[in-house]
């Protein structure tokens, strides 16, 4: 058999198909990843392809032949009749773009499984294919845990900081699980030994955990773009500076996003008119812990902070498209978000799906809302 019919053969197995940018991505069949779309010019697909016909044929993959199939690859993507749509690390969702009716959490984990959040509910069903878009750089998220304590209380307890720092913190996770942005840029600020880069870490291993949570801020705007195709959440720590066209980039990012930055610096004004800034106190020699102590306690919340966000963004589903505010505040699409959480009536929830009511929302204020024809009253 010729090498190219041995490698058609091989590649009848793989779904080809276009993002809404137009850049192909495969689809690999093996377990969990044929969960997952990969781009076609990626070292996944290379690894998988040079791997395979190694393995059936016990011989190397010549690099013209390996060309030549990305070719015909490219062109069964651009003739795929599946529909483009852009593909995610870690959110993607059914819906109208800005209101959607399903958001799914890709759990990444070795099963493939996918939480489905609705108005009703949550469940665990494997990752529809060509929702999201594989990474190697993504760690699993746990099971959620139902019928826990409240968001709020919970990063309380985890974090042992004033409600001022985590009421902010709660509403920036709540407003992260949105599938689309505006997100408001949180701005983790205080001095040194406040406790900016734990509080950081946390959040992110929260929704979005990761093999490096804390890197530096990447020095051009073509990095940062790139970091933010393999990520949902952006987080980057000790951030001293911030040149012109990174303070660019950060704001293109349609990412939420995290800086923990020293009480000195003064935000870029593109910044500054997207962020939240969040003041942490200098922690008390009594108050410390270590860091033992502290992934100890992640690790046995985490279940709990996970099935709290979703039972909130369950709330916010179903309250969304009658929730009114009677102005538009700083950060509108996250305040109508939050707003919705709030107001919206508790749904008859699955049996997997937390009953928490969610906390008082403070980081959008003053918000009012309605649900009929005047203000309900303002958080």
């Amino acid at each position: 058999m010729k090498v190219r019919e041995q490698l058609l053969k091989l590649a009848a197995a793989v779904t080809c198909l276009l993002d809404d940018r137009a850049i192909a991505f495969a689809s690999l069949p093996s377990a969990p990843v044929s969960q997952f779309c990969f781009p076609l010019r990626s070292p996944e697909v290379r690894h998988y392809f040079y791997g395979a016909f190694e393995k059936e044929h016990n011989a190397v993959l010549a690099a013209s032949a390996y060309r030549d199939l990305l070719r015909t690859l490219e062109s069964q993507a651009r003739e795929s009749k599946l529909p483009r749509r852009a593909l995610h690390t870690r959110i993607a969702a059914d819906g109208p773009r800005f209101a959607p009716h399903t958001i799914y959490l890709n759990l990444a984990n070795e099963t493939g499984d996918a939480l489905e959040i609705t108005a009703t509910g949550w469940n665990i069903r494997p990752a529809k294919p060509a929702y999201f878009r594989g990474s190697s750089h993504s760690l699993p998220l746990p099971e959620p845990a139902p019928d826990g304590p409240s968001l709020h209380s919970l990063l309380d307890t985890l974090t042992a900081l004033p409600a001022a720092v985590c009421e902010p913190c709660a509403d920036w996770l709540a407003s992260s699980l949105r599938p689309t942005g505006p997100y408001p840029i949180l701005v983790l600020k205080g001095p040194s030994g406040s406790g900016k880069s734990t509080l950081a870490r946390l959040l992110r291993l929260t929704l979005d955990p990761c093999v490096e949570p804390l890197p530096n801020l990447p020095n051009t705007s073509r990095q940062i773009q790139t970091y933010a195709e393999q990520h949902h959440v952006l987080v980057f720590d000790h951030v001293t500076h911030i040149t012109r066209q990174q303070s660019q980039a950060l704001c293109c990012a349609t990412r939420p996003i995290i800086l923990t930055v020293p009480d000195r610096l003064k935000l870029d004004p593109e910044i500054a008119g997207r962020a939240v800034v969040v003041e942490l106190p200098e922690i008390q020699p009594a108050q410390r812990r270590t860091e033992a102590d502290i992934a100890k306690a992640f690790h046995h919340l985490h279940p709990q902070l996970l099935g709290a966000l979703c039972a909130l963004i369950s709330q916010a589903l179903a309250g969304f498209a009658e929730t009114k505010l009677a102005a538009l505040p700083r950060h509108a699409d996250a305040a109508h978000w939050i707003a919705a959480a709030q107001t919206a009536p508790r749904p008859e929830l699955t049996k997997r799906t937390s009953c928490l009511s969610p906390p008082p929302i403070s980081l959008f204020l003053p918000l009012s809302s309605d649900r009929s024809q005047g203000p309900a009253g303002s958080t």
